[in-house]
């Protein structure tokens, strides 16, 4: 995601800071059998590391910023600047 320029050292530096919640061998797992045998089947190991990659990025960022104090002023700030 692409933090507005005012904010986005801050929050890369938290990000970075936030420990992974997210199990590598667990995800794929679940992932599997969400989709099913079928479609599992046709993915690459690469396609569930990409998979897991997002999926962590999106879970560290959410957890960081969940926990930033001033949380409502920040989301405000991003908002308005990138609905204008």
């Amino acid at each position: 995601m692409g933090w507005p320029k005012s904010v986005g050292k801050g929050v890369e530096n938290h990000v970075a800071d936030e420990r992974s919640r997210l199990d590598r061998v667990r995800f794929e797992s679940d992932i599997r059998a969400h989709i099913g045998p079928v479609l599992a089947s046709k993915l690459r190991p690469t396609h569930f590391q990409v998979l897991f990659e997002i999926s962590d990025d999106y879970v560290r960022r959410y957890t960081a910023v969940s926990g930033m104090k001033n949380k409502n002023s920040f989301l405000k700030d991003c908002s308005s600047r990138t609905d204008g």
